[in-house]
């Protein structure tokens, strides 16, 4: 019976890294694939040392700013793929991956809000687009573009933040005492399905069951060119760093000077907060509500938009209202 069960452990193992070697072909495979079948759209921008993948859409209209579209954590330019082609009916947009997302090269430096800040500064400098500038930043994009504010205010018209991330999102957090040993096992989990194919396969799969449904709410997610951008080892290691940095990110935000004081801000906040309840809990779903809240206050020229039929992703559940508030923005005497 022993031997037996030692030849079936065997047989287990060998079958466990066959399994792993094949899945780590498909991943390697796959990925060149991508590579091939989903060539750059936009401009790569040399900002020294690396370059970053830029879509400059619209026409420039004199003395009127250009748009600037940041995206969420581990997000690239098509997370605005509804929103962007909007605004390009009546201003310049740019929208663009950060350094290791989508098309952009990766940097040897931490992702931190403040590395994100100069790339993109570097990024709009060298490519000639001349501010002044309205960003608007979802989530974490909500905190690299108010440092960005913070190193260059006279750069800035105004800004929106798009269920924007606070400074303070981390204080007290509950997540924190968790063990290193956790952490360091989910991190090990991540790397390990990632590596082998997994994720992808979960992935494309699900991609694949949605393929001839509309591009309409979430399902951008899955389209093909989204889903090649997404399943890279390149994206995968930029978006544990910029989840890794998020906290020090904040950081860098609290020590900053307030550069939008005197500015427009409009901040959009979800008006369902079912996604945060679910991921948290109702204590935490109030808390971003309280620190949405918060954020109007960074302006004396603030006001706050609620997407009443939106999660997080308002970029998807209601673009029009992201619309509307840049044209609005954009219109005004600034």
């Amino acid at each position: 019976m022993m031997n037996i069960f030692k030849k079936f452990l065997k047989i287990l193992g060998i079958a466990l890294v066959i399994f792993m070697i094949a899945g780590a072909f498909y991943q390697y495979v796959a990925t060149k694939l991508d590579e091939r079948k989903f060539p750059v759209i936009g401009t790569m921008v040399g900002i020294g040392g690396y370059k970053l993948h830029m879509l400059d859409s619209g026409i420039a209209a004199k003395d009127k700013p250009t748009i600037v579209l940041e995206a969420g954590l581990g997000g690239n330019f098509l997370s605005f793929s509804l929103v962007a082609p909007e605004i390009a009916k009546f201003a310049r947009v740019i929208s663009y991956d950060r350094a290791g997302q989508g098309w952009s090269d990766a940097s040897l430096l931490p992702r931190t809000a403040e590395n994100i800040v100069q790339d993109l500064h570097a990024m709009l400098h060298n490519a000639n687009v001349e501010p002044p500038y309205i960003l608007v930043g979802h989530s974490f994009g909500g905190v690299v573009v108010r440092l960005f504010a913070a190193h260059y205010p006279d750069e800035v018209a105004g800004m929106i933040l798009v269920d924007a991330s606070h400074e303070n999102v981390f204080d007290h957090d509950d997540k924190s005492s968790r063990s290193i040993l956790k952490q360091w096992y989910d991190r090990a989990k991540c790397y390990f399905n990632h590596y082998i194919g997994m994720e992808r396969f979960e992935i494309e799969w699900n991609a694949w069951k949605h393929r001839n449904k509309p591009i309409s709410k979430r399902s951008y997610r899955k389209t093909p060119m989204f889903v090649a951008l997404k399943l890279s080892n390149k994206v995968m290691h930029a978006k544990i760093s910029e989840h890794d940095n998020f906290p020090l990110s904040c950081q860098q935000l609290k020590r900053a000077q307030n550069g939008i004081e005197n500015k427009p801000l409009t901040v959009i906040s979800a008006g369902n907060l079912m996604w945060l309840q679910a991921r948290r809990n109702e204590v935490w779903a109030q808390k971003w509500a309280d620190l949405q809240v918060d954020l109007v206050t960074k302006s004396n020229f603030g006001k706050q938009m609620i997407a009443e039929k939106s999660g997080h992703d308002i970029m998807t559940d209601q673009p029009d209202i992201i619309v509307e508030a840049v044209r609005e923005m954009y219109e005004e005497e600034i």
